[in-house]
């Protein structure tokens, strides 16, 4: 299990190549969110996971997610390194879109 020490510093962020050039096409008011929450998720590591994801980190490099209005923000979380790295950051599809019909 993931030793949970509140005397331990926070995570880093990292972001990887990739992700730079798609943030290029990002708003900078949503960068900023998206930099916020990757430092509040760093920040985070020093405390216990919700319940449920306490599983997941058993995995060495878990890749998550979450959204910030019509991006999904991928990153993972490295334990060893103990760095939150941005992996991607891409325009999800509308909620209510359906693919055309061809007939």
């Amino acid at each position: 299990m993931r030793n949970f020490n509140p005397q331990r510093q926070p995570y880093t962020v990292d972001i990887a190549p990739a992700a730079w050039r798609q943030l290029g096409a990002v708003p900078g008011e949503i960068f900023q969110r998206i930099r916020r929450e990757l430092d509040a998720l760093a920040a985070l590591s020093t405390q216990r996971p919700p319940p449920g994801l306490e599983a997941l980190m058993h995995s060495s490099l878990p890749t998550l997610s979450f959204f910030v209005e019509r991006f999904v923000v991928i990153y993972e979380i490295d334990d060893d390194r103990q760095v939150v790295t941005l992996l991607e950051v891409s325009q999800r599809l509308p909620i209510d879109s359906e693919p055309e019909d061809g007939g």
